[in-house]
């Protein structure tokens, strides 16, 4: 729910300063600074945050909130964990997180299994830095990485491997029947752990995984139901959220936006984004507006959907996975691939907005039971996907939209050919293959090279691109 930075070793006062300010969207309400001879951290966090915390002389600077047992560990029974297990604690925490510690002499850093929380870092000779986002480090150094999830990092042992993504194994022995109230039971869990009591709004697309999450919240949460869409003026998305809202009684709000705000906006999403990618960049047009429009509300916490499509199988191509462990090998490769996929996605337009966002579906004990259903739970016979999940809520939402096959969230909300037609406008194929040779890049697309210009104007370091995953390269 916060930025960090630390830095061990050589650093210059002014350097880490601009860190910081570099990070002040993901903590707008506070800092704490923390500096010992060659190691200092920093921190930026929200008003809704405990951040008073004393344990000996051991500091900590935390994003998210690691669980143990069901509930939020608080950062000083995070450091009692340490202090008496060191790194093998880490095995017995699950939730979202991005963690360092030190004691003043040493440094300590960790990310959550999935990723759900950004971490990166950059290592040299004399230092070794870490940060919430690329952009912080990428001004001053020459070298940065995706720190990556499931690990720790100490001087002595370097990154290592602390827990691995859960073996996708299919248990046959329970009931569909038995599996649809199973799955219900853990989301209405999942929900009631997520929900903040004050400014806590929800993201309804009108697909299914947005609607079961307002469904579930309303049945346990003793607020009124805020809901958010944004897209362009008749898209599937504005035309569906509308209908689940109406149905399910929220108080609902939209952003309309035309194709010459996209544009606008375009340099602002890629910043915050810290990508190129095209389905990357599309998708996350949407989310910016929705953010801001959540922000403009007064909200502090959104809950999302994602992750239903990949533990459920929600995606088209899928259903083309027929053979032994086929589904099973890419269901796996897509959750191993979230971390700089549809949670970066999420987190960076949320937090441009100084929002925390919460995904249910991410639930450690939603995702166990998810990982050991059987194929044909989550692919059925007439290829749908989400199978089970649709069939846990049918009557709980519309029929239309309980039953409707996915859109991906791009052309759900209009943006994807948009923008390929008039990039297509703007840019001549001649243009296209002389930067490719100039960038040593094979660009897919126009669209990825307009997206690419914007980025390298942002972020002119080699090693910034080094970062962005490609999707569909």
């Amino acid at each position: 729910m916060s930025g960090i930075v630390a830095i061990k070793g050589e650093f210059e006062d002014k350097a880490f300063d601009d860190m910081i300010k570099k990070l002040k969207h993901r903590g707008p309400d506070g800092e704490i600074i923390f500096s010992n001879g060659n190691i200092k951290l920093g921190e930026v966090y929200f008003d809704l945050e405990d951040v008073n915390y004393n344990n000996y002389n051991y500091k900590l600077l935390l994003d998210g909130e690691p669980l143990l047992d069901n509930k939020v560990i608080s950062k000083n029974e995070l450091l009692n964990m340490y202090r008496s297990k060191g790194p093998e604690f880490l095995k017995e925490i699950e939730g979202k997180f991005a963690m360092i510690i030190t004691n003043g002499n040493n440094i300590f850093a960790a990310r959550d299994l999935f990723g759900i929380k950004p971490l990166y870092y950059s290592k040299d000779e004399t230092s070794i830095c870490f940060a919430s986002e690329m952009k912080a480090l990428i001004k001053d150094y020459d070298n940065v990485n995706v720190f990556p999830p499931g690990h720790y990092y100490t001087p002595e042992e370097g990154f290592k491997k602390f827990k691995d993504v859960p073996q996708i194994k299919s248990d046959n022995h329970l009931e569909i029947e038995d599996a649809a109230e199973r799955l219900k039971d853990l989301l209405t869990e999942a929900v009631e752990l997520s929900l903040k009591k004050e400014n806590t709004g929800f993201f309804l697309s009108g697909g299914v995984d947005s609607s079961v999450i307002v469904a579930v919240a309303r049945e346990v949460f003793d607020k009124e139901i805020i809901s958010l869409v944004a897209g362009l003026k008749d898209s599937d998305d504005i035309h569906n959220s509308r209908k689940a809202a109406q149905y399910l009684g929220t108080e609902h709000s939209e952003y309309i936006y035309d194709s010459k705000e996209m544009f606008k906006v375009l340099p602002e999403v890629i910043y915050y984004l810290e990508s190129f990618d095209v389905e990357m960049v599309n998708s996350s047009i949407a989310n910016y507006f929705v953010s801001k429009l959540a922000q403009d509300k007064g909200l502090k916490v959104i809950l999302s959907g994602e992750g239903a499509d990949e533990l459920f199988a929600g995606y088209h191509f899928l259903k083309d996975k027929k053979k032994e462990g086929e589904l099973t090998n890419e269901l796996a490769k897509l959750l191993k691939g979230l971390h700089n996929g549809g949670f970066q996605r999420v987190d960076r337009m949320a937090k441009a907005c100084s929002l925390e966002v919460e995904m249910p579906f991410m639930y450690h004990k939603l995702v166990d039971f998810a990982l050991k259903l059987p194929d044909d739970y989550k692919i059925s016979e007439e290829e749908m996907g989400k199978w089970l999940l649709r069939k846990a809520f049918a009557g709980d939402i519309p029929d239309d939209i309980i039953w409707r096959r996915k859109a991906q969230f791009g052309i759900g909300t209009g943006n994807e050919s948009i923008m390929e037609k008039l990039i297509e406008e703007k840019l001549s194929d001649e243009e296209l293959s002389r930067e490719n040779k100039k960038e040593g890049i094979t660009f897919k697309s126009k669209e990825e090279y307009y997206y690419y210009k914007i980025f390298k104007e942002l972020f002119p370091s080699k090693a910034a691109e080094k970062t962005v995953n490609r999707w569909q390269v």
